[in-house]
Formats: structure tokens, sequence, C-alpha cells
């Protein structure tokens, strides 16, 4: 029982050190960053965030759900290493699309210019 409360108050502990720290680095970030820089981190974040509520397409909650329906070690073994398979694979495809494809997607012409001038 000591062991649980000691991981609970670490889990606290790092959750609420992030949340200082979403506090504390917005100022920091305008100070130093111009307001291109600015947009460029926005729009990051926005597409980073999107991408990881995508990706994983709900095989995190599906992990559970095959565990416990298998009927012995081999059949388990099996369905989560598909599981895994397809969470290491389809990112992996799909973040290499957007690396190929996402210039003429998220620019026009002249930023996709700029881009590959930087």
């Amino acid at each position: 029982m000591k062991q649980i409360f000691g991981r609970t108050a670490l889990l606290f502990l790092g959750n609420l050190i992030l949340r200082f720290l979403g506090l504390i680095l917005p100022p920091v970030d305008v100070r130093y960053l111009s307001p291109d820089e600015h947009g460029i981190w926005g729009m990051s974040s926005s597409i980073g965030l999107f991408l990881n509520l995508m990706l994983p397409v709900g095989m995190f909650m599906a992990v559970g759900r095959f565990y416990f329906d298998a009927q012995d070690e081999s059949e388990r073994a099996v369905s989560l290493g598909g599981i895994l398979n397809f969470l290491v694979l389809f990112p992996l495809a799909a973040l290499l699309l957007l690396e190929r494809f996402g210039p003429s997607l998220f620019m026009g012409e002249s930023r996709k210019a700029m881009m590959e001038f930087i």
C-alpha cells in the first residue's frame, strides 16, 4: 500500500510540474520568439496534438479487450503482436506520407520555395 501511495504522489508531482511549466513558459515564449516563429510553434503544436490523437486509432483501448479475450498465451501473443505492429507501422507510414506531401498540403508555392531554401 505504501508503494501505491508513493507512486501516486510521484505521478501527481510530475503532473503538477508540467502544469506549472505551462503557466511559466508562455511569457518566456512571447519574449524570445518573433510573431512568425510563434505562429510556426502554434501550428506545429496543433498538428502534433492532432496526430497524437489520430495515429493510434483507438488501439490502446483495444489492447485490454484482446488481452482478456484471449484463451491462452499464444493467442494473446498473436493479437498483441498484431496491435503492436499496427501501432508502429501505421503511424510510420502516415508520417512518411505527411513528410512527402505535407508541404503541398499545408503551404502555397511561395512558402514551399522558402522552406526548401532554408
